[in-house]
């Protein structure tokens, strides 16, 4: 799945009305999500289920060290993360919450932070999130900003008036009534056209492709930069699966981050870099944390008349520089995937397996390490996550099977590293 990132133009109607309203709903998704996870701690207070999850990891513990074959069935937790008993709970909260928002854009509130707090990890060990968050490891979730407003085609729609792409929406909620007295539920049609570049064929050839149906248009979200004051819509679509001729799925190439080098890309028994040394890396993340370094200096030494406006003006520059690594990561990030699909399909490899790195490995690999400094705590960390995405959308585009293993232990050299995975049959 991917987001392309669309600026709204022109609105149809009454554009401060219309935004005004944009404004509330977004206040109302941010009651709703808050409302929702104060009712799911008190539900799992209520049942202890704090209580219930030690006594599953005791028994489980148990049952680990056990023999096999004798030890019997593996322990299972007796309830839910988002149980059944919740859901009417959540839906009536929602409605005192945040009235403003329609029926679909609840439901897809719901179902999206449901699938991502239920799915995600916790920030140490291998608990899930929520677990950690029952055990105490972990704070609950709590949103203290306005949240974008999601929407999907259930409650909106695109199409094409002459040059430009316009889309449709319905997202808040009226309430009425029917010709016999009856209460009914009705919603604003927003209409606007959303801004595509002169050169940039890419966005309206991804519209194009929604339009027609040859492009999957997934769940989406309206939100405002407060930076330019802008609103933006982030649309998410997805691309059918291309099947490349000449690509044999038996062969299989291995992808892993290096301690020597950015990432090593084995095939056919040779083994080859990707990156180079990571030079490069040392060098921006030296310059990023000099700077900062520097800049930090400068405002604790500076006088009272250059400390005013705020916090938004002292923390611009630590911003600019925090924007020039996360650009430089998501460039390296890019062209590294680019390059080792493009190996693949050179070579007519169908299979590439990215040996994801564990905890202890993403702490000393070369692209955490590189330029770091062991006087000073450094927080320039890199994106492990990004990586895998793009790796995942060019090998959707290339049509080469991706396998994303379990994270394993350490090896002490790269190469024993390497053949504990292949022993391991990681394929």
């Amino acid at each position: 799945m991917r987001v392309i990132k669309l600026r709204v133009g022109d609105i149809d109607g009454d554009p401060k009305e219309i935004m005004k309203r944009w404004h509330q709903l977004r206040f109302d998704v941010q009651y709703a999500k808050n409302s929702m996870f104060q009712w799911w701690i008190v539900w799992h207070t209520v049942n202890q289920s704090a209580d219930k999850i030690r006594k599953f990891l005791d028994r489980y513990a148990k049952w680990k060290v056990g023999e096999k074959g004798k030890r019997g069935d593996k322990p299972k937790l007796d309830f839910d993360c988002w149980p059944k008993q919740l859901a009417p709970v959540i839906g009536k909260t929602m409605n005192s919450a945040a009235p403003g928002i329609n029926a679909r854009t609840k439901t897809l509130v719901i179902n999206t932070e449901q699938k991502s707090f239920q799915t995600k990890k916790a920030s140490r060990g291998m608990l899930r999130s929520w677990t950690a968050v029952l055990l105490c490891h972990e704070s609950m979730p709590s949103f203290t900003n306005p949240q974008p407003i999601p929407f999907d085609r259930a409650n909106s729609g695109l199409y094409r008036d002459g040059k430009d792409w316009k889309f449709f929406m319905r997202l808040d909620k009226l309430e009425s009534t029917t010709k016999n007295g009856k209460p009914k539920s009705d919603s604003h049609r927003d209409v606007f056209t959303v801004h595509t570049r002169r050169f940039d064929k890419s966005s309206r050839a991804i519209l194009g492709g929604i339009d027609d149906g040859t492009i999957k248009f997934c769940g989406s979200a309206l939100t405002f930069n407060a930076r330019d004051r802008c609103w933006y819509v982030l649309l998410s679509y997805q691309r059918e699966k291309r099947t490349v001729v000449g690509l044999d799925p038996t062969k299989t190439a291995f992808l892993k981050p290096g301690m020597k080098s950015p990432w090593l890309f084995r095939r056919d028994g040779r083994r080859t870099r990707i990156a180079a040394t990571g030079d490069d890396v040392a060098y921006v993340r030296r310059c990023v944390m000099s700077q900062r370094a520097g800049r930090k200096h400068n405002y604790r030494f500076s006088t009272s008349h250059r400390k005013g406006h705020g916090d938004k003006r002292a923390n611009m520059p630590l911003w600019k520089l925090t924007q020039r690594w996360n650009e430089f990561t998501k460039r390296h990030n890019h062209e590294s995937a680019r390059r080792a699909v493009e190996w693949c399909v050179e070579s007519g490899i169908g299979t590439l397996v990215y040996l994801k790195p564990s905890e202890k490995r993403c702490r000393s690999a070369r692209l955490a390490t590189a330029g770091k400094s062991e006087r000073q705590r450094e927080s320039s960390s890199w994106d492990w996550f990004q990586f895998a995405r793009y790796l995942q959308e060019k090998c959707d585009d290339r049509g080469v099977t991706l396998v994303i293993n379990k994270p394993f232990a350490v090896a002490e050299t790269e190469e024993g590293e390497l053949r504990e995975a292949v022993t391991a049959g990681v394929v």
